[in-house]
């Protein structure tokens, strides 16, 4: 299996942030909410997770336009672990 981390960086990082923050230029313009907030975890089960990444995004909020592709090439444990990653932006109680 590819390294969880190299896995998110290529993938992810780009607009959601190496910690899930979505502070990055893309993640700021499309407004992605940073994946480290409670309300956001608690909100999404991992088959939403799971359905984001191998279907993709696309969907207007606010009057803006949110689109994602699909990553529907990841194998199944590679999904699983971004899974895990996303997880592990939640806030530490």
């Amino acid at each position: 299996a590819t390294d969880d981390l190299s896995l998110w960086t290529k993938n992810c990082a780009v607009c959601h942030g190496a910690a899930g923050l979505a502070d990055t230029k893309t993640g700021k313009a499309m407004q992605i909410q940073s994946m480290s907030q409670s309300a956001w975890q608690k909100q999404l089960a991992d088959t939403a997770i799971r359905e984001a990444i191998v279907k993709g995004v696309d969907k207007e909020q606010n009057g803006l336009r949110k689109k994602m592709p699909a990553y529907n090439q990841l194998k199944p444990e590679d999904i699983d672990a971004l899974i895990r990653i996303v997880r592990a932006f939640a806030p530490k109680s």
